[in-house]
């Protein structure tokens, strides 16, 4: 899988020093990953991450030259993690009708307990590699639905404007949940009512 390198050195220095302790580099992005779904970039502080792994900043420094490096492997720790899962489940099920269910609800799903996709759309707005990105892993959302929809017997093109609606759905349910004081419907709930309002059945 070609791997990205979405954001440029903003100049930090890295630290030549050998750290006496050092963290894997997989638990650095992993713990990385959990502060960005929270916070974003700004989360990202390097000596605070350090002192959750129990190691000094040096161990970072050993992995990843400027914290531009980390947020890059951040990105592809999530597109890894995120692109992959929803469309390796979809091809689990050998049921048409059941595909598209188990799409949906994990689009609905996948993210609810992290911001991790509003945090990058924010760091898109300033970097255009960034952008690029999420171009084209939302891209490749939408036409892996689409192709899910088609085979329920549905044109290419009514496919593509119901696989479109999904998603641009999604955003505003993601974001909303964010805000909403009381009671929401759950993702399995929402499941159901883009299956009944977009007709999702075989045709």
């Amino acid at each position: 899988m070609r791997r990205y390198r979405a954001i440029e050195s903003a100049g930090f220095e890295s630290e030549n020093r050998v750290p006496k302790k050092i963290a894997s580099k997989d638990a650095w992005v992993k713990l990385g990953f959990r502060k960005f779904c929270v916070g974003g970039v700004d989360a990202l502080r390097v000596e605070a991450m350090g002192r959750t792994l129990g190691v000094s900043k040096a161990s970072f420094y050993h992995f990843f030259k400027t914290r531009d490096v980390f947020i890059n492997d951040i990105i592809n720790h999530w597109r890894d993690l995120r692109t992959e899962e929803y469309i390796v489940l979809s091809q689990a099920k050998s049921d048409t009708s059941l595909e598209i269910n188990t799409l949906i609800l994990t689009i609905f799903s996948a993210e609810i307990e992290d911001d991790f996709l509003i945090h990058l759309r924010r760091l898109g707005q300033a970097n255009g590699a960034v952008r690029d990105l999420l171009i084209e892993v939302e891209k490749q959302r939408i036409d892996y639905a689409c192709s899910s929809i088609e085979r329920l017997g549905y044109s290419h093109e009514v496919a593509q404007e119901k696989a479109t609606i999904i998603y641009n759905y999604y955003l505003g349910w993601r974001e909303r949940q964010k805000t909403t004081l009381g009671p929401t419907r759950t993702p399995a709930e929402e499941l159901t009512l883009l299956v009944e309002h977009l007709g999702l059945c075989p045709q």
